[in-house]
């Protein structure tokens, strides 16, 4: 009798504080996630006027052609190939306002090298958020968390709830 009374004991100990605290510490690892990727999206730079595009209304990925040789740029495009809110665009040396953004940007990264070697993370309200190393896998694994943290849940991975006819 006395270890059936122990075993429950055990058991609704196990359920009262056991359970609850595992779930706690499961979820807050995702909640530091969450914060850790507002922290680090944090607006760099704004687009230029002449570079806003109404049509565009979305999560932006600006790239110079010479960086987008890297092929884990490739891979990022492959990823993200099927959403229709994230867009892929080149930028021209001769576009003087936006490689001005893009500087201010990567030196409010404080990250090394050249600006023009570099991938910008523009979100949907046109500010430059970050910038990434194409040829740094670790900086381009970033890069695609942040790009699902700023994107919004595609609406084909809902559950469709419709009421089938009834016979």
């Amino acid at each position: 009798m006395r270890i059936g009374k122990i075993t429950t004991i055990a058991i609704v100990l196990i359920l009262l504080v056991g359970l609850p605290l595992s779930s706690y510490l499961y979820l807050r690892k995702g909640m530091n996630f969450r914060l850790d990727a507002i922290e680090a999206l944090d607006v760099k730079s704004h687009l230029p006027a002449g570079e806003k595009n109404p049509e565009l209304s979305g999560v932006r990925i600006l790239y110079f052609p010479e960086a987008a040789e890297a092929t884990l740029v490739d891979s990022v495009k492959e990823h993200f190939s099927n959403h229709t809110m994230l867009f892929f665009d080149a930028v021209d040396e001769g576009e003087a306002a936006l490689n001005d953004s893009l500087r201010v940007a990567h030196e409010m990264c404080k990250v090394d090298g050249q600006y023009n070697d570099f991938i910008y993370l523009v979100n949907r309200k046109d500010a430059i958020v970050n910038c990434y190393d194409p040829n740094d896998l670790l900086a381009v694994k970033k890069l695609i968390n942040h790009i699902a943290f700023l994107l919004p849940p595609d609406p084909e991975k809902d559950f469709d709830f419709r009421r089938s006819k009834e016979m």
